[in-house]
């Protein structure tokens, strides 16, 4: 991508250096952004320690150029006001040591991952890059999926399922995720983004290849029982229909009816997602009334950031165990509304909605294939999340979480450093690319 000995170039009159140096350390960056997006469904740790990683190269290259440029973005107003808003509720927190260690590490984690993102990643071709180590990486943890489901792990100490209710249904794969419903709600995400470059990819057996991705992300996510995550795939397919072809809308019917048809146990559960007659079901109702409480007694800034296990106990009209530990609402509003107020809960909606308004706007004015296909799988992306959060809080998942950041930070970098109408590849975008720190 760059030559191996010094050269320079003119952007906007101002004369630019490209060493050796600057070279490895780009090299470097983007390496430890890989291994953010490869090691994000497989291990926190690592995934820590590639974000660490890319912060140090971040301060090596601000010394070594003797400059810094912070670079301002559209979404620069709803992260500062969902992140100061949420160091403002650990004031109301039961624990505030336990509150604020938690939004430390948590929000250090979104941050970073969103401003490195936006800092580093500012061409077409890294966005492709990153987008196929994802694309790879989820393709590991669905064979791994599958060998869970050929050996019959035994999900009933979990209590994922209502055996009384669901009394066939002895596996759901969770694959490297801690639940099946989360690793539904990273399949979901990556198959809205596979799905956007599919149907704008114009070679035919790069078609072909995305294809045969999402048939196997598909059947994983099938796999996985999660009622949550099936619903939100199917407003991914509304979305990737409305946007591209409107003709594809009897994808919604027919996907469900070939699944139930391969797999027969699956109509049980689409039947309990109109239904709801399971023990799974009545929790969740149930924590949403005991979360509405909460918020509504805590109106301003809620019950404070990660409170939400602490306080749950004195709104607790269904278990009634004080030995279980509750640690989110099943509903991402809620629960973001009850530990933040409805302060907190109305900048996590303008940062949603920013996201969500930026994507579709960029799919609208695109004229290059390839862009259109990935701000359109950004924006059903947002729809899957967004709906996905009306019967669940898989975000409560720190990986998830930093996921959507991820997400928010390309939309930006295509928004502000690439022309949706223009080709780009290793043209004046790596110059620009390359002028900023």
């Amino acid at each position: 991508m760059y030559n191996n000995f010094s050269w320079e170039f003119t952007k906007h009159g101002d004369k630019v250096q490209l060493t050796v140096m600057d070279r490895n350390l780009n090299m470097a960056m983007e390496w430890g952004l890989f291994a953010v997006i490869f090691f994000l469904p497989i291990s926190m740790p690592a995934v820590s320690a590639a974000l660490l990683f890319c912060v140090s190269v971040w301060v090596v290259k601000a010394i070594y150029r003797r400059q810094y440029k912070w670079v301002s973005t559209p979404l620069d107003l709803p992260i500062g006001a969902f992140v100061g808003i949420a160091g403002l509720s650990i004031w109301g927190s039961p624990d505030r040591f336990v509150s604020f260690y938690n939004y430390g590490y948590l929000m250090v984690h979104y941050v970073l991952a969103f401003y490195l993102i936006v800092h580093h990643i500012q061409t077409f071709d890294q966005i492709k890059r990153l987008l196929m180590v994802l694309f790879f990486s989820a393709t590991l943890t669905s064979f791994y999926g599958f060998y869970q489901y050929i050996h019959c792990v035994d999900i009933s100490q979990y209590r994922w399922v209502d055996g009384e209710q669901f009394p066939g249904l002895r596996a759901r794969i969770f694959s490297t995720m801690e639940n099946p419903n989360i690793y539904a709600g990273y399949m979901v995400t990556v198959i809205a983004l596979a799905g956007g470059m599919m149907l704008t990819a114009m070679q035919r057996k790069v078609k072909l290849c995305y294809i045969g991705l999402l048939c196997v992300f598909c059947t994983c996510l099938a796999l996985t029982y999660s009622r949550g995550g099936w619903v939100s795939f199917l407003s991914v397919l509304a979305t990737l229909a409305l946007f591209r072809s409107k003709r594809l809308l009897w994808l919604v019917v027919a996907v469900p009816l070939i699944a139930i048809l391969v797999n027969p146990m699956l109509i049980e559960r689409f039947a309990s997602i109109i239904h709801p007659v399971d023990s799974s079901s009545a929790l969740r109702i149930a924590l949403w009334e005991s979360s509405w409480a909460m918020l509504v007694e805590h109106p301003l800034l809620g019950i404070g950031w990660g409170a939400y296990w602490m306080v749950y106990p004195n709104y607790d009209f269904f278990i009634n165990n004080s030995a279980t530990t509750i640690f989110h609402a099943h509903n991402m509003y809620l629960h973001i509304g009850a530990e933040l107020g409805f302060l907190g809960l109305g900048a996590f909606i303008w940062l949603l909605v920013s996201v969500l308004r930026m994507a579709l706007t960029l799919n609208r004015q695109c004229s290059q294939h390839e862009i259109c296909g990935i701000s359109l799988g950004l924006a059903a992306a947002i729809i899957g999340i967004i709906i996905n959060g009306l019967t669940d809080h898989v975000m409560f998942n720190i990986q998830m979480s930093i996921f959507f950041w991820i997400i928010a930070g390309i939309t930006v970098s295509i928004s502000m450093f690439i022309q949706p109408g223009k080709r780009l590849g290793t043209g004046s975008s790596e110059v620009k690319g390359l002028s900023k720190v």
